[in-house]
């Protein structure tokens, strides 16, 4: 969405720069910094993954400059949301700050800090946010012109693409997909005892609705009417959950009814998909030849028909008897100087000077295209509170639909009346 895919194609394997010049080029070190919160412990949920694993270290380098002790809590993205969540809400309050994804904002807020004076606090690091895509910003930090989250963890959809696959099957690697239709088309010549066509999710999980959510964008259906009305059973709506039911699951795999994410990745950097999604966060994993049998055959471009937004800020709890030295903590974690450092390690930038910084491009030739996918007009989450109830409601019908317990017609009503009840009883439906 908003963002021109011819231009944006490219094969990652001819990064130029290698990986330990690019570390000693590119690595800024933790700078000296205020000890007026030393002795002080901060308890943060924190998450888990190829991204979270190069911000631990750093985020650990942070505190101990400082003399602050860093207790961090990892846990997978349903754990992060109902940890923090029930820490806030229950009033025990035991964690300084939390790992947030945007789509669980709107019911955060409330427990959250303002973070737009962190940057007044003793030592704390600027916050520059005129470095962030206006739009990230927006989406990742702001609520009732309060910034309740800096971000931290850059995140957009991409499509990948096996060269071996589509050069077997006599397929041009350029112009890219630009709509899902010629993905399937791909897929059909594709598909074979050698390869997976495409791989589509189709469990009980987020990253299934996120396949129904760009198909409805590309649609050109919407979430809601003018009224916040839920228009999960419309003619855009319907005609995804067939795509996605009919095509994309015939060039699939017989047990995608179970997989999630970390098996999309799996099956394209195993060598068995020839064409994937990904998340712009897995990029490192994809081209990495320690955990990737396929680095040197990547193929990447913009997702076709739009792009869905991702990624990651941290938050400080309102409430936390160490609100200060959170938010200094906070402040350091997405400095600049940070985010240099962790691109190296394996972290995803959201500051378009990291985007832009000259041993990155040279390193990551990906960056240019995520940086105007970041800055163009992109397709978030459902906007509303407890956004995590309606994913269920979407991805659970979409495996019933997949799996044929359901004919698609049926998944999107009871899709529509289960939305329906959602915002009736929360009172999210405008009058």
């Amino acid at each position: 969405m908003g963002l021109t895919r011819r231009g944006f194609v490219g094969a990652l394997a001819a990064a130029p720069v290698a990986a330990n010049a690019f570390a000693e080029q590119a690595v800024d070190a933790v700078p000296p910094l205020s000890r007026k919160y030393a002795g002080t412990t901060l308890r943060v949920v924190f998450g888990t993954g190829s991204s979270w694993d190069a911000i631990n270290p750093v985020s650990q380098e942070i505190a101990a400059a400082a003399g602050i002790r860093l207790e961090l809590t990892l846990a997978n993205y349903n754990d992060r949301y109902s940890k923090m969540i029930l820490d806030a809400s229950s009033g025990a309050n035991a964690f300084d700050c939390y790992a947030l994804a945007y789509q669980w904002k709107y019911e955060a807020a409330q427990f959250l800090a303002d973070l737009g004076d962190a940057d007044k606090i003793e030592g704390a690091a600027p916050l520059d946010l005129a470095d962030y895509p206006p739009n990230l910003l927006d989406a990742y930090g702001k609520v009732d012109n309060r910034l309740i989250a800096l971000p931290l963890i850059g995140d957009v959809t991409f499509f990948v693409r096996n060269m071996e696959a589509f050069k077997g099957a006599k397929l041009p690697l350029d112009p890219p997909p630009k709509t899902w239709k010629e993905v399937f088309t791909n897929a059909q010549k594709l598909k074979s005892n050698r390869w997976i066509g495409y791989s589509m999710p189709a469990g009980k999980s987020i990253q299934t609705a996120v396949i129904w959510m760009l198909l409805l964008h590309e649609n050109g259906g919407k979430y809601f009417d003018a009224k916040n009305m839920p228009q999960f059973n419309s003619r855009e709506s319907l005609d995804a959950i067939h795509f996605m039911t009919n095509e994309l699951e015939s060039v699939s795999v017989p047990d995608n009814l179970t997989w999630d994410y970390p098996q999309v990745v799996t099956a394209f950097t195993s060598g068995q998909a020839a064409q994937s999604m990904i998340w712009a966060s897995s990029f490192g994993t994809v081209v990495d030849p320690t955990r990737s049998e396929v680095s040197d055959k990547v193929v990447w471009s913009a997702s076709p028909g739009g792009s869905l937004l991702g990624g990651w800020g941290v938050a400080v709890n309102r409430r936390s008897r160490n609100l200060d030295a959170a938010k200094f903590w906070a402040s350091w974690l997405t400095s600049t100087p940070m985010t240099r450092r962790l691109v190296p390690l394996g972290g995803t930038p959201c500051r378009r000077s990291a985007y832009k910084y000259p041993a990155f491009v040279a390193r990551y030739p990906q960056y240019p295209a995520m940086l105007a996918a970041l800055e163009g007009d992109l397709l978030t989450y459902p906007p509303v509170p407890q956004a995590e109830q309606l994913h269920i409601v979407i991805f659970d019908e979409l495996n019933a639909a997949i799996a044929r317990t359901k004919s698609p017609e049926q998944a999107a009503e009871d899709m529509q009346h289960k939305a329906m009840d959602f915002m009736t009883k929360r009172g999210l439906i405008r009058q």
